[in-house]
């Protein structure tokens, strides 16, 4: 904050030395007017914007924040350039007059770039998530697989190609993602608006749990050992609510399957967890 204060009281005096002083040709002026106005500017749009990210975190938390200094900071942007040409002379006419040609020749010349603030724009605006928020980003062109090897390939998910991880930042030109692996996404907002994305956020899910059982083995106590574990399984909600059913049996094993409502919005964990207290408790059985 100290660099910004020292910068904005130099300019102040150079800005009052100009005008006041008549120290700098009159030829200059204008120009040098430009030079502080934007320096000073920027300076002042960017300290206001993170002391009001500051005051939003501390009422509204993070998310709400983000949100803020970003909005705030780009409408001071448009002020700071409705300010410079203010002072070049530029007259609200005159800047109709060429918004045809030069929207013409801008839209050309930064298509991508402008998708993207306009993008970003639009998710700021409509807020489909926000920082702080797990989400999968994929293609709309691709909605899911199915998977295909064991033991999704028993479960009731799909997999969807794509990134996943947490909102770090939004700006108007690019989402960043830390990815559930560690690495940092940059994905622009152009195609980011485009996108099917998974909001995830949910506090328990079902998990399905294939478990076979070698024969010999009594069915009957089989299955009770089975809810005994549910019931006393940590993920497990609410162990009254799972499901045990028995998807087949062979001359030499039995094929069951459980359905239970776990905490957290992950899978593996839970089902781990059942695995490996169905695999003590049916070996016990056993012997």
């Amino acid at each position: 904050m100290a660099p910004i204060l020292i910068a904005a009281v130099v300019l102040s005096l150079v800005y009052v030395s100009v005008s006041v002083l008549k120290i700098v040709p009159l030829k200059y002026t204008e120009a040098l007017y430009v030079v502080i106005t934007l320096i000073l500017g920027y300076y002042l749009v960017a300290a206001f914007s993170s002391l009001f990210e500051r005051v939003v975190n501390s009422l509204y938390g993070p998310k709400k924040a983000s949100v803020a200094r970003t909005t705030l900071k780009y409408v001071g942007y448009i002020i700071l350039a409705f300010a410079v040409l203010k002072i070049v002379g530029v007259s609200g006419v005159a800047l109709l007059a060429g918004g045809t040609f030069g929207g013409l020749v801008i839209g050309l010349a930064g298509q991508q770039v402008l998708s993207n603030v306009l993008a970003g724009l639009l998710l700021l605006l409509s807020r489909p998530f926000e920082v702080g928020d797990r989400i999968t980003v994929t293609e709309w062109q691709y909605g899911a697989i199915l998977p295909s090897y064991p033991p999704k390939y028993f479960s009731d998910d799909l997999l969807y190609p794509g990134f996943t991880g947490v909102i770090k930042d939004i700006s108007l030109n690019y989402t960043l993602i830390r990815t559930d692996q560690g690495p940092l996404v940059k994905i622009p907002n152009n195609i980011l608006i485009q996108a099917t994305f998974i909001v995830h956020g949910i506090d328990k899910r079902w998990v399905r749990t294939r478990y076979e059982v070698v024969k010999p083995v009594d069915i009957d106590q089989l299955l009770e050992a089975v809810r005994e574990v549910v019931r006393k399984n940590e993920w497990v909600v609410d162990p009254e609510s799972a499901r045990i059913t028995i998807q087949n049996i062979t001359s030499t094993s039995i094929v069951l399957a459980i359905d239970a409502l776990c905490k957290g919005e992950l899978e593996d964990p839970p089902r781990s967890s059942l695995l490996y207290d169905l695999e003590r408790t049916i070996n016990v059985i056993k012997h």
